[in-house]
């Protein structure tokens, strides 16, 4: 049993030790995440697939350009519907001294039901870039998105 537990923490810290540079070294780039689209208020009453469509921005104050290498939206907890887009590949230029905005569509789930229909989301998102230099850097935050007004 001991050795087994060796064994996990020695996995746990290789891990960590090729993980991208966290938020802390990260430029300051800003990250926001809003839902768009013109869905009918009620296409969240029955359970089931249904599209859903993201603005993405990227508020860059520095004079380096970066570049979105991957996208990962997750939802937490309960909601109008559930999302998980794994880990998308991209190549989003991110321009210097301005904000770029990138337009995502994606499936999510229907969680079903008139009371759970108009419920907001939460999502996890985990956006890496890469720098001038080459080197890797993620920022992850959280949105709450109101299901109202779509």
């Amino acid at each position: 049993m001991k050795r087994a537990l060796v064994l996990l923490a020695i996995a746990m810290l290789a891990g960590c030790a090729s993980a991208p540079a966290s938020s802390n070294d990260a430029p300051p780039l800003q990250v926001t995440l809003l839902q768009s689209g013109t869905a009918a208020p009620d296409v969240y009453y029955f359970r089931g697939p249904v599209n859903i469509q993201y603005d993405l921005a990227v508020k860059n104050p520095t004079n380096d350009q970066y570049t979105l290498r991957r996208l990962d939206i997750q939802s937490i907890g309960q909601g109008a519907y559930r999302i998980r887009t794994g880990a998308q590949p991209m190549n989003q230029k991110i321009a210097p001294n301005g904000t770029t905005s990138v337009h995502l569509s994606t499936w999510g789930r229907s969680t079903g039901g008139f009371m759970s229909s108009g419920e907001p989301v939460s999502v996890r998102v985990i956006a890496q870039f890469a720098g001038p230099n080459g080197k890797t850097f993620q920022k992850v935050f959280t949105e709450t998105l109101s299901q109202f007004g779509q």
